[in-house]
């Protein structure tokens, strides 16, 4: 890091920088011509002249000159931060094509799975080019001088997923809820075809572009349906991958033996987030959150919004099936299904109209806003506790026998330490706490956001 605290310091740390060419910088010479200037002031006119962006300008007043290039890429503007990765806007010097750069952390490079995950995903989505499918351009690795630096290259998009969406707007009306997972099941539809399961669907990895158009994004944890595609989550034991809120029963069980209909389950939670502004089991624990995905049936949306029409009603319920041989078989039967209502529905304003909030939702609204990228396990969201939407239905013995599997019940252990339980349950306990989980909830007192 250079000292930029005087006008001449600056100046210098511009130049390093390689941000403007030695003719630009001669002209801010004769510009400020004052030695005395303070490099605040240069760094705000070149900001509103359209020559540096405001992260590099924050970069430059720290003294820092370099990270501003990565090989053809320069970097315009820091866009998010995850477990995973960091996101990047940049522009591509040979073509000024502006694209989001997905970068690798140096720390995540040698750690397990992590590098040869971020190349097959690379590999994978490279090749798919649909309207409702996010275009990654290639995968990269630049050197600086010390470290290789891997990255992915895509398309940028103007917009915000739908779990910003639905934290800013609150839940949507019911024709922009069925037409958003209308073009969801387009896009996962073309991934399921060309032999890919995402295993992450949820609000946050769809993006609604400014155009009204959504993008799948993220297809970070997507398995081949290849047997000759390594597995990247057997060779490195990542039994359970996910989000917690979307995840179907039989991922829970086992990341590794999904399929399509895993995605059919996601995508239903997220329709049903869209519509009531929560996922279908927002409270307890993440293990609680779990076995309710496993056991319990979430209130109907029709509860929670009296203006649900039965076709809605009904598709929320078969994509919600725990048994995936009973639960709708595709994405394109989804696409078909909401494409003919939405056709029935045309011309008609009342399915235009989007509800106040149903429920309480916390500051950062709730499960919607932790949707952080995976990182090679399971993800857990906060809870959000809303008396309106407990779950119903006390599981009976047969369901509890058929989910408790000696590998769900060393997962579920795991959680437990992980989340802090000094107390791990043995399966006789976990059974009896599933048996009374409806119990202790419904004598809970209605819970509320503080102001």
């Amino acid at each position: 890091m250079s000292d930029s605290s005087t006008r001449p310091a600056f100046r210098d740390v511009l130049l390093a920088s390689g941000l403007l060419p030695e003719t630009r910088l001669a002209e801010l010479d004769r510009t400020f011509p004052d030695p005395g200037t303070s490099p605040e002031k240069i760094a705000e006119y070149l900001v509103q002249s359209g020559d540096l962006t405001a992260w590099q300008a924050e970069k430059l007043l720290q003294g820092r000159h370099r990270g501003f290039r990565l090989g053809n890429f320069r970097l315009l503007e820091k866009l998010a931060r995850g477990g995973m990765s960091t996101i990047y806007l940049a522009r591509q010097i040979d073509s000024s094509r502006l694209c989001v750069l997905k970068v690798l952390p140096l720390k995540r490079a040698g750690q397990a799975s992590y590098l040869p995950r971020f190349e097959r995903e690379a590999r994978l989505t490279a090749g798919l080019t649909h309207h409702n499918v996010v275009q990654v351009y290639g995968l990269h690795c630049e050197s600086d001088g010390q470290c290789d630096i891997h990255f992915i290259s895509m398309e940028y998009l103007q917009g915000e997923n739908l779990a910003e969406l639905v934290r800013r707007c609150g839940p949507l009306s019911m024709r922009q809820a069925a037409d958003c997972i209308r073009q969801a099941a387009d896009g996962l539809a073309w991934a399921h075809d060309a032999g890919l399961v995402h295993r992450d669907v949820k609000p946050a990895n769809f993006l609604l572009t400014t155009d009204g158009v959504i993008k799948v994004l993220d297809l970070g944890l997507a398995s081949a349906r290849d047997p000759n595609e390594d597995d990247l989550t057997r060779q490195y034991d990542e039994r359970v991958l996910g989000t917690a809120d979307y995840l179907s029963p039989e991922q829970a069980v086992d990341s590794h033996l999904v399929d399509s209909r895993s995605d059919i389950y996601g995508l239903g939670c997220t329709l049903y987030f869209l519509l009531t502004g929560h996922p279908p089991f927002p409270g307890g624990t993440l293990a609680e959150r779990i076995l309710a995905h496993q056991t319990k049936q979430p209130v109907p949306v029709e509860d929670i919004r009296s203006d649900t029409p039965d076709a809605i009603s009904r598709l929320v319920s078969r994509m919600l099936i725990k048994n995936r041989d009973d639960r709708i078989q595709s994405a394109h039967e989804v696409s078909s299904l909401l494409t003919e209502w939405l056709a029935s529905i045309a011309g008609d304003p009342q399915f235009d109209m989007a509800p106040a909030a149903s429920a309480p939702n916390d500051s950062d609204g709730g499960s919607a806003a932790a949707d952080t990228e995976p990182v090679g396990r399971l993800t857990d969201t906060p809870p959000l506790t809303c008396a309106s939407s407990l779950h119903r239905d006390e599981p009976n013995e047969s369901a509890i026998s058929g989910i408790y599997t000696p590998e769900l019940e060393a997962f579920l252990q795991r959680l437990d330490e992980e989340n802090g339980v000094n107390t791990v349950m043995n399966p006789d306990s976990r059974r009896q706490d599933l048996r009374s989980m409806s119990t202790l909830r419904d004598s809970r007192p209605e819970s509320h956001p503080q102001s």
